[in-house]
């Protein structure tokens, strides 16, 4: 009897022991693999490499490198344009590079309007390691800002992003101020912590979608310059100014950004903004999907910035400042 008991305690001990190696070993291998997706999803996805150019007719490319007030330096082409033209910044989503944006350099080189298309920080031929999905890229806005003012003195500049550099472009508007006539753009997420659990929920199955968002936002405070929180274009779009047209564009079919996400951030500005719906498009690609929509709201914006620029002239002719 009292051997049977003991046998019995071993039993119980040994289970305990055996249910206690088996939870360290998931916790283990639930922190390593979450730790191991953060790492991806915000660092460089392949290594620095050259870009592949283009050359648009009766167009002048000029092969630059810009460098960031925080030491980061960015491939960048300049289309040069009209001098009576607003000049237009064009950037990148996720994991892309300017040559990915040919579509909407053609247009704007087209209509007569210099072009500096950039590649942002951990993408492409330029330096970073760091992808934080628009929020450093800040800096690669603000610099690409300066050097068209320093290029093209008194010539306005309006800003055209995708995805990513949508939000790149929305958290340096506080700092832009009205140095930007207007912002176009493309698919901006509403939060990346939104963004974040959506993909995995494309990606997993229930529960374990759920346990590496738990592991994402974990490792995001270690590895991330700022809380995964932070982070939200949808509580900084309220910095773009008044004063310019704001386009803000989406597919109804965008699994990565649902409808109703970009209409949190729409929702922000709704007095001022507008928001063009594609139908049939998904997180990329509206060009290809209805070129001829595309065409139309990127002449209306383009049209909305000139008529903006005459009438800030004519205000002021009417106002010169005073002479002290």
């Amino acid at each position: 009897m009292e051997e049977h008991r003991f046998q019995t305690r071993d039993r119980r001990r040994t289970l305990r022991r055996l249910a206690g190696c088996t939870l360290a070993v998931l916790l283990l291998g639930w922190a390593g693999s979450t730790l191991a997706v953060t790492w991806s999803l915000t660092h460089r996805a392949v290594p620095r490499r050259p870009e592949t150019s283009f050359d648009i007719p009766g167009v002048t490319r000029s092969d630059l490198t810009l460098t960031t007030s925080d030491g980061e330096a960015l491939g960048a082409w300049l289309f040069s344009g009209r001098a009576d033209l607003p000049s237009a910044i064009v950037m990148h989503g996720n994991n892309g590079s300017r040559s990915r944006s040919r579509k909407i350099i053609e247009l704007l080189s087209q209509k007569g309007w210099t072009v500096l298309a950039v590649t942002l920080r951990a993408h492409g031929d330029s330096t970073g390691e760091l992808n934080d999905i628009g929020w450093s890229a800040r800096r690669d806005v603000i610099t690409a800002v300066a050097f068209l003012e320093q290029t093209f003195p008194g010539r306005s500049i309006v800003v055209c992003g995708r995805s990513m550099s949508s939000a790149a472009a929305i958290f340096a508007a506080e700092e832009l101020g009205d140095r930007v006539a207007g912002y176009w753009l493309e698919q901006p997420y509403n939060t990346l912590e939104a963004a974040a659990w959506r993909r995995l929920q494309q990606q997993l199955p229930p529960v374990f979608d759920l346990a590496a968002f738990t592991g994402m936002q974990l490792w995001s405070r270690a590895i991330l310059p700022v809380s995964l929180s932070k982070i939200a274009p949808a509580q900084c779009i309220c910095h773009v100014p008044a004063g310019g047209p704001l386009v803000i564009l989406s597919g109804d079919m965008d699994d990565n950004l649902p409808l109703d996400d970009v209409q949190e951030l729409v929702d922000q500005v709704r007095e001022r903004a507008r928001f063009v719906v594609f139908r049939g498009a998904g997180h990329v690609g509206m060009p290809e999907t209805d070129p001829s929509l595309y065409e139309s709201e990127l002449d209306a914006f383009l049209k909305a910035v000139i008529e903006r620029n005459g009438e800030a002239a004519r205000e002021s002719r009417q106002n010169p400042p005073e002479v002290m």
